[in-house]
């Protein structure tokens, strides 16, 4: 049975259509990302589901998968994810506007993923020349001075030698990501390309896990340039491959997307790829506030002068539907202004809110103005909109125009 959430909304489910074990299991392993309150006097005795800011899919057990939905359309999320993780140029296919849920885009980015694994399988996998460690009586390369001078008597000596290997980090990503794509509930199609390219790809090589951060900053040339669009997918499949992926865990695993760091990382790259050439985005920049440096604040994004590097607009990205900005908010935005030495700061919604903020908080100097980022609409028009009030503010020189 398939259950369907929406995100901000609280779902009522029948006392009868979850098991009070697969309630609690709900609760226990995926409670931080969907609330789950039981049957009781309160709840006029039904399941109270409601998602934490997350969505995606969520396999309880055999019988019981939960969809968390968004409430942006699926489409938009699709594009934003394009600008999150850099894959634009890839994932500009027919059918993007039709997927209906987040599992249908999931299903068919693994199937594209899988297709693409094959495709180089075929072409040949890219090799390394890796320094390999080997005791041997026929020396290869050039003897280990420093390890036989430690254990004089050993033999055969140990030799140290390039060896050109297809065992090499690039590969073993690919493969670990495509292990960890076949503990997913994942339909015919993706599940048979997972499958055949597992089979083609990983053969040979070292079972090693990675973090999603092993994806990124990774070194091509002509050899190996379309591995870059390979890893961004891997990136993508193991950040959102639930809380845990350890070799040898054969739990079915959820695809949930954090779509509080999912709209930080779209509002970035989107960023980056329109801001004129004469400032500058730096971004999760790490300032240190205490004079040991043991509590450092990271920034979502500093928009400074290209020339001069004078931080200009502080901006926090907040994915949140509310009617105004919460105090913690403009509390957090002024700590973060006053650490970086920036006066203005930007709060950014996925929405316009309500009542939007445009003044100081406190005593504070620092002025603060709340804008949005439209993903509800076309996210590209949306865009253009943040941006017109962005120049608008740089140009003027502070966030609040007719400060007092």
């Amino acid at each position: 049975m398939t259950i369907t959430v929406h995100e901000h909304q609280e779902t009522r489910l029948a006392n009868q259509q979850i098991s009070s074990q697969q309630g609690t299991a709900l609760w226990q392993r995926y409670g931080s990302y969907v609330a789950v309150v039981g049957p009781s006097l309160t709840t006029n005795n039904q399941w109270v589901l409601k998602p934490q800011g997350w969505v995606g899919s969520i396999v309880v057990d055999a019988e019981l998968c939960v969809m968390l939905q968004p409430k942006t359309p699926v489409a938009n999320i699709f594009g934003m994810l394009g600008y999150a993780y850099q894959l634009n140029s890839f994932l500009l296919f027919d059918g993007a506007a039709t997927f209906a849920t987040i599992d249908e885009m999931f299903q068919q980015l693994a199937t594209i993923f899988a297709k693409r694994v094959i495709h180089r399988a075929r072409l040949g996998l890219h090799r390394q020349y890796l320094e390999r460690d080997q005791q041997s009586v026929a020396i290869r390369g050039r003897i280990d001075l420093p390890e036989n001078w430690r254990a004089p008597h050993r033999h055969p000596p140990t030799s140290r030698f390039q060896e050109r290997t297809a065992d090499c980090k690039d590969n073993q990503i690919i493969a670990f990501t495509l292990q960890t794509l076949a503990r997913h509930r994942l339909g015919q199609d993706a599940s048979g390309a997972v499958r055949t390219a597992l089979h083609r790809f990983a053969g040979g090589l070292t079972p090693t896990p990675f973090h999603p951060s092993d994806c990124t900053n990774r070194h091509y040339t002509r050899l190996n340039q379309d591995y870059q669009l390979l890893h961004a997918l891997c990136r993508f499949f193991l950040e959102h491959s639930g809380p845990t992926h350890q070799l040898g865990d054969r739990t079915m695993l959820p695809f949930l997307v954090n779509m509080g760091r999912l709209f930080e990382l779209f509002v970035a790259q989107w960023l980056l790829a329109h801001l004129p050439a004469q400032y500058r985005l730096a971004t999760q920049e790490r300032v240190v506030v205490d004079a040991a440096g043991a509590f450092p604040i990271v920034l979502d994004m500093v928009i400074y002068n290209a020339t001069s590097g004078q931080p200009l607009l502080l901006l926090d990205t907040k994915y949140k539907i509310a009617d105004s900005p919460s105090p913690d908010d403009l509390q957090q935005v002024v700590a973060y202004s006053v650490a970086r030495g920036c006066p203005n700061a930007v709060l950014i919604y996925p929405t316009q809110l309500p009542r939007p903020f445009n003044g100081y908080y406190g005593q504070s100097q620092v002025a603060i103005r709340t804008v949005a980022f439209d993903i509800a609409t076309d996210i590209e028009e949306g865009g253009r909109r943040l941006m017109e009030e962005l120049m608008r503010m740089l140009r003027s020189g502070a966030a609040i125009p007719n400060s007092p």
